[in-house]
């Protein structure tokens, strides 16, 4: 368990995971979240006048969703300091094992210092999960304003701001087929690292250390491209499954159009020469 606290904190002490995972947090819960709500009830409202069925889904949950997001700054700074000062526990869903190892005396204050980057990517994500909550309870109350009946007001909202930091749990009740089969190789992998026989385990960790933010990423992945029309298949919302895939699909497209056109470029070239003779040329990654 102390190599593991090492370990950890080694392989996320660098300032730019910090500033990775900052940037991810901010670009999915300001852009993603209010994008997906604006197509999802623009295809909610077709699909209330093709086929004469009630509304569910509306685009003015977007707006919405931003004015609760600004209203959670004071929360979001709490959470923020409640986690550096160790009075919230760690939910991250490939670290929380990890800690806290000892909580008192000599050892604690040990495993307090080799913890700053775990306790600072925690703090980061538990602050932008404050904000997207806000902005989700704000675009729900909106939902059952308009006559829309929310079941599990809470845990939708909670569901919610998890899947915008890559966060959310297995199996999720309605994800459709697809995801719940990429969940199924998700779920093996984390037997081998939770195995009681310890080869298994320690081997499992050493080789795939993160298991459950990579598979979520790459789930939203899916979700976001033209793949993700399939998860529409038994899938409980699948009005905002088909706006995922829309959105994704739509700006992939656009890449594709400003590559073909030579309107953008890659990463640069690798070797000296060709790379000097590439930036001659006026290219820019």
């Amino acid at each position: 368990e102390w190599v593991d606290l090492i370990r950890y904190n080694s392989m996320l002490s660098s300032p730019l995971t910090h500033l990775f995972n900052i940037f991810s947090n901010l670009a999915n819960s300001t852009i993603r979240a209010p994008l997906t709500k604006l197509m999802s009830g623009g295809l909610d409202f077709l699909g209330a006048k093709i086929f004469g069925r009630a509304r569910t889904q509306f685009a003015g949950e977007a707006g919405v969703y931003v004015a609760g997001y600004v209203r959670n700054f004071g929360n979001a700074f709490r959470r923020f300091a409640d986690v550096w000062k160790g009075t919230r526990s760690f939910t991250h869903l490939d670290l929380r094992r990890q800690i806290p190892l000892v909580a008192k005396g000599f050892k604690g204050k040990i495993v307090s210092a080799l913890s700053v980057p775990m306790r600072l990517l925690e703090g980061a994500d538990q602050f932008f999960m404050a904000l997207a909550r806000g902005g989700e309870e704000a675009a729900l109350t909106l939902r059952q304003a308009k006559g829309v009946k929310v079941a599990r007001f809470a845990e939708e909202a909670e569901e919610a701001s998890r899947y915008g930091l890559f966060r959310q749990e297995l199996f999720k009740e309605g994800q459709g087929s697809l995801l719940d089969a990429i969940d199924v190789v998700t779920s093996k992998i984390l037997s081998l690292r939770n195995s009681p026989n310890p080869i298994i385990s320690t081997i499992s960790k050493f080789t795939v250390p993160f298991v459950s933010t990579p598979m979520n990423l790459f789930k939203q992945g899916i979700e976001y491209s033209p793949a993700g029309f399939l998860t529409a298949i038994k899938s409980q919302n699948k009005v905002e499954q088909l706006a995922k895939a829309m959105i994704g699909t739509g700006i992939g497209a656009a890449a594709g159009v400003l590559l073909a056109s030579n309107r953008m470029t890659w990463e640069e070239p690798r070797t000296r020469d060709e790379k000097n003779a590439w930036r001659e040329n006026g290219m820019q990654a």
